[in-house]
């Protein structure tokens, strides 16, 4: 039974307010072995497992709204400091589009706009970057964290971009496909093919998948891809791209140049 759409909203609202606030928990382990530090100790896995409640509550009941469950969820992203992180496998896809120095820049999936204030802060031009999100309240986020920049930010879906075909020299497909179904999989990447001139970045999860699949779900909204084996399903050849892997994630470089 799929509930009405407000009162999924409100709920996982609520939900998604006590996981932001539990989040941000903190119990300071002190020197001293005193009983405060003792009980800091054996409630740390139990607070831990309280703050993901509300996310695994979100996956379940988001299953029909995936824009509602990043509309929902992108006020604590900006709390989170995984998410805040700029780690070795975002500053590696970043460095390689930089390093090509593209005349212009598409991220598709730019949330909070982590990557792009990155981008900036190594000096690339803000005019000439375009950020695409499903989420409204993403790039509302956004919108306040790149506030005074010419970035130019969209909303819409990985697999149906609103740009004519060739419009960016780089394309960032930034930890997107692993939130798109393997039955999508294929429009996203002739969308980011269709609208790209040189190259495409692609960072996302990365699994062991078994061979008699392409993908494997992990959770209702992540996947992890068998990225080889689709690329060259998809035409791409091997001598088209260079791959580097970081424990659970991969970043992709994708040469364009050479396509007929």
């Amino acid at each position: 039974m799929t509930l009405p759409k407000t009162i999924v909203k409100s709920f996982l609202t609520l939900t998604a307010l006590i996981g932001t606030v539990v989040s941000t928990l903190r119990i300071k382990v002190m020197p001293s072995r005193t009983s405060l530090v003792a009980a800091s100790h054996y409630m740390h896995p139990y607070l831990l497992r309280i703050r993901d409640i509300p996310h695994k509550v979100s996956c379940k009941f988001f299953s029909s709204y995936p824009r509602l469950f990043w509309d929902i969820w992108s006020f604590s992203f900006v709390y989170d400091p995984e998410q805040l992180a700029l780690h070795d496998w975002n500053i590696k896809a970043v460095d390689l589009i930089l390093d090509a120095k593209p005349s212009s820049v598409l991220e598709v999936g730019c949330g909070f706009g982590r990557n792009i204030s990155y981008m900036i802060d190594c000096g690339y031009e803000p005019g000439v970057i375009t950020g695409v999100d499903l989420s409204r309240m993403m790039l509302r986020q956004a919108r306040i964290r790149l506030r005074g920049s010419k970035v130019k930010l969209v909303r819409a879906n990985a697999c149906d971009l609103p740009f004519q075909d060739h419009s960016f020299d780089a394309v960032f497909l930034s930890l997107v496909l692993m939130h798109i179904k393997p039955s999508n999989l294929k429009l996203a990447f002739d969308e980011a093919i269709r609208v790209a001139k040189r190259l495409i970045v692609i960072l996302d999860e990365y699994q062991p998948v078994p061979a008699t699949s392409l993908s494997l779900p992990i959770n209702r909204y992540t996947y992890a891809h068998d990225h080889v084996r689709i690329l060259e399903l998809y035409g791409i050849s091997p001598a088209m791209y260079t791959k580097y892997i970081y424990d659970k994630w991969i970043v992709i470089l994708i040469s364009l140049e050479d396509r007929s």
